[in-house]
Parts: C-alpha cells; structure tokens; sequence
C-alpha cells in the first residue's frame, strides 16, 4: 500500500527498492541495472544469498526456511505459474 502509494510520485525511469534489514553487496545495484539491459525486461530481482550458516540452532533453523521458500518453492511456483515471484530483498524495475 506505501509502496503503490509512492511510485506514483516517482518520475525517474528506474525505481530500486532495497529491504531495510537486508545488507546488500556495495555492487548489487549495478548488477540488476547490467540485468536489466541485457535481458530487455521490465524488472529484476537482485540475488539472495545466506551469510550465517554456521550460527546458532535458531539462525539454521531459519536459514533451512529461507532455502526452502526460495531456492525451492518459488522457482516451483515460477515454473507452474510462468511468471516471477518478488519475494522482497531488493529489486530494480521501470517506472513506466
């Protein structure tokens, strides 16, 4: 709802949306502009990736879930429905 509210004042041609508790690598902005030229799409979503995999029973516990939602169902959900799934983090994609 914040967000459809504030693409309507956007009035670059490029809109990144970055998620506030994630920490992304300095060029992964770079990375989904080079994407979004080569592939000639509307939108991409920049790349997720686990950092604590050696941390406590409770960060593996979650990072099982994180591999699970998103390097299982939603590429299974991708390939039955034909389309992508946002799944948050970060993403770059045409204002118009």
């Amino acid at each position: 709802e914040n967000l459809n509210y504030v693409l309507q004042l956007v009035d670059d041609a490029l809109v990144a949306l970055y998620d506030a508790d994630h920490h992304p690598d300095p060029p992964s902005l770079m990375h989904m502009r080079n994407a979004l030229a080569e592939y000639d799409c509307d939108a991409v979503q920049g790349s997720t990736y686990l950092r604590d995999t050696e941390g406590s029973v409770v960060s593996k516990i979650v990072n099982a879930e994180f591999f699970v939602t998103h390097f299982v169902y939603f590429p299974a959900m991708e390939m039955l429905s034909g389309t992508g799934y946002f799944g948050g983090s970060n993403a770059l994609w045409r204002a118009n």
